[in-house]
């Protein structure tokens, strides 16, 4: 979970998976959504995964790069394992869906 009195020399909180999302959307939204749960009021609602589609979930924030099939996408993220990956992710336990 996002603590701001955690952070490297750069302003990466210790859990930066907001704070990497921040990058990979068209502007800076603000500190206040290096908190992954934040992501669900960003944008306006989807309908559901595609292609450039933000997902959040309770303690992690990706984007949609692939509908893979059905619960599965491909999807680019940071602190994916202390590292910006693209990596097959089940949608389960998705709390929003949201686009620019």
């Amino acid at each position: 979970q996002y603590n701001s009195s955690r952070t490297s020399a750069d302003g990466r909180p210790s859990a930066w998976c907001g704070w990497e999302m921040r990058r990979l959307v068209g502007g800076n939204p603000g500190p206040e959504f290096n908190l992954a749960r934040n992501w669900a009021h960003w944008g306006r609602p989807a309908n559901g995964p595609a292609p450039g589609v933000i997902g959040v979930m309770p303690h992690h924030v990706f984007k949609v790069v692939q509908v893979l099939g059905r619960g599965t996408v491909l999807a680019i993220s940071g602190n994916d394992d202390h590292a910006v990956r693209v990596r097959p992710r089940s949608t389960a336990g998705v709390i929003a869906w949201r686009t620019e």
